[in-house]
């Protein structure tokens, strides 16, 4: 599969000095560090990190019983439209 980027002529020479710096080539640097990135931004969002505090907070509030909501009981109750 092919991917086509744009960019200033001075990006593309920064990008070729950095490929050659890693003894690679332009396409295969780009991939790698965009692959990198990629993966540090889908991580980001897959792990929370709590300070100590933070995390006994939450922990205690999933811990907490709540009080019977009425409402909430009957919208589990109700029949599903799929179901119908």
């Amino acid at each position: 599969m092919r991917l086509s980027i744009r960019t200033s002529a001075e990006q593309k020479e920064l990008l070729r000095r950095a490929a050659l710096s890693r003894n690679t080539d332009l396409s295969q640097f780009v991939l790698e560090a965009s692959l990198a990135s990629a993966q540090r931004v889908v991580a980001d969002e897959a792990v929370l990190v709590l300070s100590s505090a933070d995390y006994l907070k939450l922990a205690h509030a999933m811990d907490e019983t709540t009080a019977p909501n009425p409402a909430l009981r009957a919208l589990l109750e109700k029949k599903r439209v799929w179901d119908e």
